[in-house]
């Protein structure tokens, strides 16, 4: 592929002596051939095409490859599905818009940059002022209205990348939205009234705005979002996984000193997990998360979704700004989940998008099959439990740097070894490092089981919180190969002893049955009492 269709990959190094995703097409032939589902969309001849994907998950680079199909035909897909699919002996004038770009502007400035980006965008097909007599810019759908005059039938291929990322970022601004919305809504009605000039018609973003005339002008478009033929298109299966990337998986079980059976397990728990389709027959791996780990597995099973900004899309970081909605969002790793199926497609206001859609459109929720009028949301992996918690520090401004003085890289050697006594002094060091004592973190249980979690390594542990048995959930667990350490906190302050917070912690382990099942390691159940008053875990007791 040419080095310009990975565009969202290309600054990677990736291992095994390529230096970009281009050459590693062009030495390696490893590329996931999607370009079979590529050409079945391509198919349509006018029809508007939408597909919603949460951030990171290759939309951008999905409208990099359709520009290249339609501006050079199959000069970049020699050897691909595609090659003796595509019969079209023409290119086609190509118009690439990226809305993520206008996010920060406002109404006046969204307007004019449209506006000069089309009249700059058609120049090569005559003169298109941008501006009245008066100086003023015109709308955006003026310039489409003299383009439309002068082109040729079916010519003109539209991407519009983030259509939604001027509206979604002015949450907080309803008058300012507003405007915004109104500006889209004449563009995408143009769009619709002169489609006899468009040969292919594409658009992206991540939540459906319903004040937007893109989900009411068109009654033909497609929107392939929970399409079952399309679930696959953007992330990479298992299948995939194996078949593409072996050598790379192979090099980072080198790298890690571990086994590629065990690699795999991890990658999967990592990244994997994600179904945009009720009926889907497979999941996939966020190709982002994925990618990043093989171009450089030294770093280890990091969150490269939450690091890269993919967790932290503007709309949900306003909408968690109101403590109600922080509260929710802080349950939503409990308990079963389940939405109508009737809503999947809702369009909503972008000041008014329910929780559960949001999580669900942003990737922090993905789909399970549950019934014939209900489907199950569901948190998809670790990394994205992990990005759960970082953006709930985050929001209330409780995740700060702490001193490498804390050992935490010791934290395997010492679970697997069943040293309690050495992991409660990590522990407390993590808070008193994480923390200021006056920080009102230290009034909320789960926010401090929180802030150790996130704080523990990924290389040599498995780690996770809220996992589930038959009778309830059990805080932490921590595994190794040898030993798993079950950990129940309770805390302490005044009105409860530390005594008595401890016996709760034991009768719960034991009446909830954590741990009962057994996968041969060992199995250590711990009972913790962190004191408010002391700022630390003061108690701990092995069951």
């Amino acid at each position: 592929m040419d080095e310009n269709i990975f565009s969202d990959v290309d600054l990677m190094k990736l291992p095994l002596g390529a230096t970009s995703f281009a050459e590693l097409r062009k030495s390696e032939r490893i590329y996931v051939d999607k370009t079979d589902l590529i050409f079945s969309l391509t198919r349509n001849i006018s029809t508007p095409i939408f597909l919603s994907r949460p951030r990171r998950f290759g939309k951008s680079l999905l409208v990099s490859t359709f520009e290249s199909l339609f501006k050079y035909g199959i000069r970049d897909f020699k050897g691909l599905a595609i090659e003796e699919l595509w019969q079209e002996k023409r290119c086609y004038k190509v118009v690439h818009l990226d809305f993520s770009i206008y996010a920060d502007k406002n109404a006046r400035d969204f307007k004019q940059g449209l506006t000069s980006e089309l009249g700059k965008a058609f120049s090569d097909l005559g003169e298109f002022p941008v501006r009245d007599e008066s100086g003023e810019y015109f709308f955006p759908d003026e310039i489409l209205s003299r383009v439309a005059d002068i082109a040729e039938g079916k010519s003109i291929v539209l991407l519009i990348d983030e259509y939604d990322a001027p509206i979604t970022h002015h949450f907080n601004d309803p008058e300012e939205r507003h405007k915004i919305e109104s500006i889209h809504g004449s563009f995408f009605a143009a769009i619709k009234r002169f489609e006899g000039i468009f040969r292919f018609v594409f658009i992206t973003g991540i939540t459906r705005v319903s004040n937007v005339s893109l989900f009411s002008v068109f009654n033909t478009l497609q929107d392939i979002t929970l399409d079952d033929e399309y679930a696959t298109l953007t992330g990479i299966t298992e299948e995939e996984l194996h078949r593409y990337f072996d050598p790379y998986v192979q090099n980072a079980a080198s790298v890690l000193a571990m086994d590629a059976g065990n690699v795999y397990e991890k990658l999967k728990n990592s990244y994997d997990g994600f179904m945009f389709a009720l009926d889907a027959q497979q999941s996939v791996y966020n190709p982002w998360s994925l990618l990043s780990f093989l171009t450089k597995p030294s770093k280890g099973f990091q969150n490269y979704w939450y690091q890269s900004s993919g967790g932290t899309p503007t709309l949900l970081v306003n909408y968690l700004k109101t403590q109600k909605n922080l509260e929710l969002f802080s349950k939503i790793g409990k308990g079963e989940h389940v939405i109508e199926i009737s809503r999947l497609t809702a369009k909503s206001e972008a000041g008014q998008i329910p929780m559960d859609l949001l999580l669900l459109q942003t990737g922090y929720f993905t789909l399970r099959h549950g019934s014939s009028i209900y489907a199950k949301l569901v948190l998809p992996n670790d990394e994205v439990s992990d990005s759960v918690i970082a953006l709930l520090l985050d929001i209330q401004n409780l995740k700060v740097s702490f001193d490498t003085s804390v050992k935490i890289d010791e934290i395997p050697s010492l679970a697997d070894t069943g040293n309690i006594d050495a992991i409660v002094k990590v522990f407390n060091l993590i808070l008193a490092e994480c923390l200021s004592p006056k920080s009102k973190a230290f009034e909320d249980e789960n926010t401090l089981r929180d802030i150790i979690y996130s704080k523990l390594p990924d290389k040599g542990l498995i780690k996770s919180r809220e996992e589930p048995n038959a009778a309830g959930y059990s805080d932490l667990e921590l595994k190794t190969a040898k030993s798993r350490i079950v950990i129940e906190f309770k805390r302490s302050y005044k009105g409860k002893s530390e005594k008595r917070a401890l016996e709760q912690a034991v009768t719960q382990i034991k009446e909830r049955r954590y741990a009962d099942s057994t996968d041969g390691r060992r199995i250590i159940k711990v009972a913790m009492v962190i004191s408010t008053p002391k700022k630390a875990i003061t108690r701990w007791t092995v069951l």
